[in-house]
C-alpha cells in the first residue's frame, strides 16, 4: 500500500471516528478512544507528508531529509545522494540558536558516507579532530574548515564554526551514544536502562548554528552515501560493498529483511557468470574504461521487492528467470549458441511471424539517467567531466545526482552504422521509445542499454517451435541455431523466450500420453551486444 493511500485510509478512519463521536458523546470520555483517534490523525498526516515528499522526489532527483511521525526504512545500494528521516530535533544554546538533528539515513549497515550537502553546498571537513572518522578509506564528519568555497551559481560560502556532523554506520554497539549530542542536549542520553544508540541503522548527528546569511531558511539536507556493505560475492565467498548489478539483484532475491528472502535460491554458476559480465571493463571513447553494468539506487521498505527488481533490471537490459526452483540472473550479453538443430528435431508445425506490428517498433531511444554532477554542462556539447565526458564542466556542484537526459540513441551514422536503416524502414517517421533509469549513474551505460534495447526490438522475427526431447536441455535465454529450408533458415540464430513442457493424452485408450516440448523464440544476433 502506498503512503498516500495508507495516509488517506488513516485520515478516513479518523473522520469516521469523529462522526461516531458526534452521535455518541460518551466515546469522547474514553481515554482509549481519544488515543486511537489522535494516533489515526497524526499517523495519517505523517503518511500524507511522506507521500508528498515522494511525489516531489522525481523532480528533485533524490530525497531530501524530512520529518515524519512514521516512516519506512531506507535501503541504499551502491553510491547515491539521499536524504533521511529526522527522528529527533531540538534547539539549544544560550539564545536557542543551535539546531540539533538526528537523521537516520538507512535501516542497515552502510559502507561509508562520502559527503554532506546543505542547500546544495558541499561541507568541506577539516579532516581531523572530534567527529572525524575514516571508514573503508572514506573520511567524513567533524567540523568544517574555515575556507571560502564556491557553491551553485558561483556564490561563495564558508561553513567554518557553523556546522558539526558525526556519523554512526549501523554497526554501533549497544550504548554507543554520540557524546557530542549528549553534551549539547542532555535529553538525548541513556535513561531508565535504555540507550538511544539507534541500533542497526546508519544515522548522523548534525548541529547547525543559526546564521541568516548562510541559512535564510531551514536548509535542505542531503548526504552522499555508499550503501549496503554485506552483499555476497559468490566468486570469493566474501561480503562487502559493491555496485555490481548482478550482485545487487541477487542480494534483493536472497535478503530476508528487505528482499524476497529466498536464501540459497540463486543459481550459483549463472550468478558468477552474471557478476563477471557486469565487472567487464568497457573502453570509453574518450579513454579509460568503466564497468559494464552497475546499480546505484536508494528506496524505502514500502517498495515491494518485486517492484525494486523491476526498477533494477533495465539498468543492464536484464532478465530474471525462475527455473527448477532457482533464480537465474541475466544481464544483457552475448552468450553464443549452445546447440544446433534441424527440422528432424521438430514435432509440429512451425509458427513463425517474421515481422512485428508497426505500432510495436521504434527507431529512437530517449530517456534519463542520474547525473552525478551538476551543472551538467556549461560550454561545448552535452557531455561533462565525470569520467564519461569531454572535460568542459565547471565543477562547482559535485555529486548533484539529478535526473538528466542522455543523448538520443539511433542506429545511424553518428553511432557507427552505415545509414539510419530503421528510420528508412519506417518511411522516415521517427518512432521514439522512452527508457529512463533510476539506477544508472553513467551516461555511457545508459546509451549502451539503449542500443541493446533498440536492436532487440528490430530483431523482429518471433514464433513457437515444438521440438522433441533432444532439445530438453535448453532453457530460457539460451541461444541455438536452427536449420529449416522451408523457411530459408540455414543456421538461423534464435533465443529462447519461454520454454513450455506439457503432456498430451494418447489418441486411443491403449496409447500412452506424450510429452510436448515447445519454445517461444526470438531472433537475435551477436551484433546486438557488440
Amino acid at each position: 500500500m502506498s503512503k498516500a493511500v495508507e495516509g488517506a485510509a488513516m485520515l478516513g478512519a479518523a473522520v469516521g471516528m469523529g462522526v461516531l463521536a458526534a452521535f455518541n458523546p460518551m466515546l469522547v470520555a474514553s481515554p482509549f478512544f481519544l488515543k486511537v483517534w489522535a494516533s489515526m490523525i497524526i499517523g495519517g498526516l505523517g503518511m500524507e507528508a511522506g507521500a508528498i515528499g515522494d511525489a516531489l522526489t522525481p523532480n528533485r532527483g533524490q530525497s531530501i531529509s524530512t520529518r515524519q511521525s512514521a516512516a519506512y526504512r531506507q535501503v541504499i545500494y551502491g553510491e547515491r545522494r539521499v536524504g533521511g528521516i529526522e527522528i529527533y530535533r531540538s534547539t539549544t544554546g544560550s539564545t536557542r540558536n543551535q539546531f540539533n538533528y538526528v537523521i537516520v539515513l538507512a535501516g542497515h549497515v552502510c559502507d561509508s558516507i562520502v559527503g554532506l550537502n546543505l542547500d546544495g553546498r558541499k561541507v568541506y571537513f577539516q579532516g581531523s579532530g572530534p567527529g572525524w572518522s575514516v571508514r573503508n578509506g572514506v573520511g567524513f564528519g567533524g567540523n568544517p574548515d574555515s575556507g571560502n568555497h564556491t557553491g551553485p551559481g558561483g556564490n561563495t560560502y564558508n561553513f567554518g564554526g557553523k556546522v558539526y556532523c558525526e556519523a554512526r554506520y549501523g554497526d554501533q554497539s549497544a550504548g554507543d551514544v554520540i557524546a557530542a549530542l549528549t553534551a549539547n542536549d542532555s535529553r538525548w542520553a541513556p535513561a531508565g536502562g535504555r540507550s538511544p544508540y539507534v541500533g542497526g541503522c546508519t544515522y548522523v548527528y548534525l548541529k547547525i548554528q543559526y546564521d541568516p546569511n548562510l541559512f535564510p531558511g531551514e536548509p535542505e539536507i542531503q548526504f552522499t552515501v555508499r550503501g549496503k556493505n554485506d552483499i555476497l560475492d559468490p566468486r570469493t565467498g566474501a561480503r562487502g560493498f559493491t555496485n555490481n548489478w548482478a550482485l545487487v539483484v541477487a542480494d534483493v532475491l536472497e535478503n530476508s529483511t528487505f528482499g524476497v528472502g529466498d536464501t540459497g535460491g540463486t543459481n550459483v554458476a549463472q550468478w558468477i557468470a552474471a557478476a563477471n559480465v557486469c565487472d567487464e571493463q568497457v573502453p570509453l571513447g574518450i579513454g579509460g574504461t568503466e564497468s559494464r553494468y552497475t546499480c546505484n539506487w536508494a528506496y524505502d521498505s514500502a517498495v515491494a521487492p518485486g517492484d525494486a527488481l523491476n526498477t533494477m533490471l533495465p539498468a543492464a537490459a536484464g532478465r530474471l528467470s525462475y527455473i527448477g526452483g532457482e533464480w537465474f540472473i541475466w544481464p544483457a550479453y552475448w552468450q553464443g549458441p549452445s546447440a544446433a538443430f534441424d527440422k528432424r528435431a521438430l514435432t509440429g508445425a512451425v509458427q513463425w511471424n517474421p515481422y512485428r506490428s508497426a505500432r510495436d517498433l521504434f527507431n529512437r531511444v530517449n530517456g534519463t539517467y542520474i547525473a552525478a554532477n551538476y551543472p551538467y554542462n556549461t560550454v561545448g556539447n552535452l557531455y561533462d567531466s565525470n569520467g564519461f565526458y569531454d572535460g568542459t564542466l565547471a565543477n562547482t556542484f559535485p555529486f548533484g545526482f539529478q535526473p538528466a537526459s542522455y543523448p538520443q540513441y539511433a542506429a545511424d551514422v553518428r553511432h557507427g552504422f552505415a545509414a539510419d536503416q530503421y528510420l528508412a524502414e519506417d518511411l522516415g517517421i521517427e518512432r521514439p521509445f522512452d527508457l529512463s533509469h533510476s539506477c544508472v549513474l553513467s551516461i555511457t551505460q545508459a546509451q549502451r542499454v539503449a542500443k541493446i534495447t533498440l536492436l532487440r526490438n528490430r530483431a523482429q522475427g518471433s514464433g513457437t517451435l515444438e521440438m522433441n526431447l533432444a532439445a530438453w536441455g535448453m532453457q530460457e535465454a539460451d541461444v541455438f541455431l536452427m536449420t529449416f529450408p522451408e523457411l530459408g533458415w540455414d543456421g538461423k540464430v534464435l533465443e529462447i523466450v519461454l520454454p513450455t513442457l506439457s503432456m498430451e493424452e494418447g489418441s486411443g485408450p491403449d496409447e500412452p500420453p506424450s510429452l510436448r516440448l515447445s519454445f517461444n523464440v526470438q531472433e537475435t544476433s551477436s551484433s546486438i551486444y557488440n
